[in-house]
């Protein structure tokens, strides 16, 4: 068996190329992406920064850096918030899918399926 090489693992797609585009009905497209382990425990942390927590933070990290285009602020995207949930909801659902997360920011169980069936495979 062969393993990897250190430029093997860093030539694995960044979270930002793992895009897709999102159809807001009758409005047009934006384009989303999955977010990086990184920014994963960032979003993490400052969800539970009072120690409890804050769905509402966790959400507006998430359509802050799940949104590729057009970019937004952390206002831009807690203002979004305010919108329908009709339409926001499956945003923030789709950059849950494509980070391989649980809306509480854990793996999915699909994402660790794939993952450990890569090992196997690999």
């Amino acid at each position: 068996m062969s393993y990897l090489s250190a430029d093997d693992l860093l030539a694995i797609s960044d979270a930002e190329d793992v895009r897709e585009e999102y159809d807001i009905a009758g409005l047009g497209k934006v384009a989303l992406c999955g977010l990086s382990l990184e920014t994963v425990y960032e979003a993490r942390e400052a969800a539970r920064e009072t120690g409890e927590w804050d769905g509402a933070r966790w959400e507006t990290l998430l359509l802050q850096h799940g949104i590729l285009e057009p970019r937004l602020t952390y206002d831009q995207a807690r203002k979004l918030r305010r919108k329908g949930a009709n339409v926001i909801q499956p945003i923030i659902e789709a950059v849950l899918r494509l980070s391989g997360l649980t809306s509480t920011g854990e793996m999915s169980a699909e994402a660790v399926d794939a993952a450990e069936a890569s090992f196997r495979n690999g």
